[in-house]
């Protein structure tokens, strides 16, 4: 190739190069200005104002158990044979129902032969009763008889003692009369307590005994629990047991659904176990589109109550780590270099209630702060940041 052929190509080569190389530097000039850029601005932070509240409201959920207003262990007050049991675990009875009852056949004996002497008893009354109205008619005409000298004295003393001797024999008759009937009244009674009676409403849950045992007396045969009027009690710490009104109403879950109880007491007493108040709450009118409550079934009371402590509410984001175990919030406060920039400063705060997305705290923050309450890691204080959004 002639030198003039490839001095000109190389000449061609070179202003090839410088051509492509001058666009390339004017990009990477931009580029490198527009990172520079946010380098020489303050970070862009997210920050609101706070203000001073007089407290806070706390709730919670305590757990307690249904209970029937009214469970008895039922038994005989008299020693005998169980002769028979006339209910079953499961059984709902009503008020009055027979449910058990002992072998009485020595009590219906007894009564007849004490129905036999009262009759007696009242038969010898009408016969003494007689004999006494004969004797006053006796006594009479031998008072009459002595005054015109027809009878001697002893005849007329005869007659009228005879008279006070069936006087007081009357007597003696009645007195049987009244303890035949008084006897008769106490085996009656006794028949009487060989039956197991409902006291009230309620459900059999238990069944000690079978037919055919010999019972002392007092001894459990049947469990009763009234599961017509239904109780709810709940332990409840101390502060919310001194809160909580008695005769107001309070909203109870139980078994999924949503129950009126109203409170009835709360007992003077601490659970040693759990340090806990007791309170009792009465279920009112159950809706009838629901299963009917069960003694043992789980109860929870949801409730809230106000705590007076001033303070402020923050988003959980708004706090970071600080020292000696408390947390940090960082205030905005106006920095010397030209608006809208602004200085981070410290504000330490104690936590006093915390929730799902914010926090109640009090320290040194002041009513009215600028607090920033999102991004808080990325900043130090005393750093110039700006506003993400123009604040007033």
């Amino acid at each position: 190739m002639p030198r003039s052929s490839t001095l000109a190509a190389m000449a061609l080569l070179v202003a090839a190069a410088t051509i492509a190389l001058v666009p390339v530097g004017h990009h990477a000039s931009t580029a490198l200005a527009t990172e520079a850029a946010p380098a020489n601005q303050p970070l862009p932070v997210v920050a609101t104002h706070v203000r001073r509240v007089e407290g806070y409201e706390v709730r919670g959920q305590y757990v307690g158990r249904v209970v029937g207003r009214r469970t008895s262990a039922l038994g005989f007050d008299t020693p005998g044979l169980l002769d028979a049991v006339l209910v079953q675990e499961g059984d709902r009875v009503r008020q009055g129902d027979v449910l058990a009852r002992l072998n009485i056949t020595r009590l219906d004996a007894r009564r007849r032969q004490l129905v036999a002497e009262l009759a007696l008893a009242r038969a010898t009354y009408k016969e003494t009763e007689a004999k006494l109205a004969l004797a006053k008619a006796t006594a009479e005409r031998q008072k009459s008889l002595l005054r015109s000298d027809n009878v001697s004295r002893q005849a007329y003393d005869e007659a009228r003692f005879q008279e006070q001797a069936l006087r007081a024999s009357l007597d003696a008759n009645e007195a049987a009369i009244k303890q035949a009937d008084a006897a008769i009244s106490s085996v009656d009674a006794d028949i009487a307590l060989s039956r197991i009676v409902a006291p009230f409403d309620g459900t059999v849950v238990a069944r000690m005994v079978d037919e055919g045992v010999a019972l002392v007396s007092a001894t459990p045969v049947l469990r009763l629990v009234e599961d017509v009027a239904m109780e709810v009690r709940i332990g409840l710490p101390s502060v919310v047991a001194a809160e909580v009104v008695t005769g107001q109403t309070y909203d109870l879950s139980i078994g999924g659904n949503l129950y009126q109880g109203r409170l009835r007491a709360v007992l003077d007493v601490l659970d040693a176990t759990t340090r806990t108040v007791p309170a009792i709450f009465v279920i009112g009118q159950q809706p009838t589109d629901r299963q009917p409550l069960r003694s043992g079934q789980l109860a929870i009371l949801d409730i809230a109550r106000f705590v007076a402590d001033e303070g402020y509410w923050l988003p959980l984001g708004a706090l970071v780590g600080g020292r000696r175990g408390l947390w940090d919030a960082l205030a905005l406060t106006r920095a010397d270099e030209a608006p809208p920039f602004y200085r981070t400063v410290r504000r330490e705060v104690e936590v006093l209630q915390t929730e799902t997305e914010r926090v109640f705290v009090r320290g040194t923050i002041e009513d009215g702060d600028l607090i920033v309450t999102d991004g808080v890691h990325r900043v130090v204080p005393g750093q110039i940041v700006r506003l993400s959004e123009p604040r007033p």
